[in-house]
This record gives C-alpha cells, structure tokens and sequence, in this order.
C-alpha cells in the first residue's frame, strides 16, 4: 500500500498483481477511491436536491397565487361592469319614459291647439 502523503497517480490496471508500481493504483484500489468519491458527492446531493425541489415549489406556489391574485381582481372587475352596465340601463329605460311622456304630452298639446283652432 501507500504512505500517507505520497502522490499517487489514478491509473485503472486491470492487473491486480502484488508487484504493482507504489506509486500507480490497482484497479480494486482505483474502483474503492471512485466509490468514495461517489459517496462524498452523493452526501452533497440531497442539499442540492432539497434546493432545487424547494425553488421549483416555490416558483409553482408563487405562480398559484398570482393565479389567485389575477382571478379575484377579474372577478371585482366583472362585478363593476354587471353594476355600471345595469345603472346604464336603467338611466336608458328612463330617458325613453322621460321622451315618450314628453311626446305624449306634446301631441296632446297639438291636439287641443288644434281643436281650439276649428
């Protein structure tokens, strides 16, 4: 094996023999440091993972409410518009009751205008 603080080169032999270079790896040992390696970057991974999964939840839950938001102010606006269309509508109706019993009243004036007249 190898002393600590020797530079080692990572090298993948496929002969296992026990005459192996000090400084070159065998492949068990090559393998058993890539495991290592691997467990060091799986340990950082659920961090990474939780980060991501938590900015991808929020983003979905920030979008939701908006969602929400954009609904509410619609559903105010509708409400306006329903009141405003329907004041319009009774200001129309009255305008034409005003008009007709204007013309009513205007004919009946003619009528007797000319009624006196004969």
């Amino acid at each position: 094996m190898r002393k600590e603080g020797q530079k080692v080169e990572l090298v993948a032999r496929h002969d296992t023999r026990a005459h192996c270079a000090p400084d070159r790896l065998s492949f068990a040992e090559f393998h058993s440091l890539k495991l290592m390696f691997k467990m060091e970057i799986s340990k950082t991974r659920p961090v990474y993972n939780t980060v991501v999964f938590s900015s991808i939840f929020l983003s979905i839950a920030i979008c939701f409410v908006t969602l929400i938001h954009v609904e509410i102010e619609l559903h105010a606006h509708r409400q306006i518009v329903r009141v405003l269309t329907q004041q319009r509508n009774e200001n129309i109706e009255q305008r034409e009751n005003l008009r007709n019993k204007d013309i009513k009243s205007m004919t009946t004036m003619l009528h007797s205008a000319s009624n006196k007249g004969e």
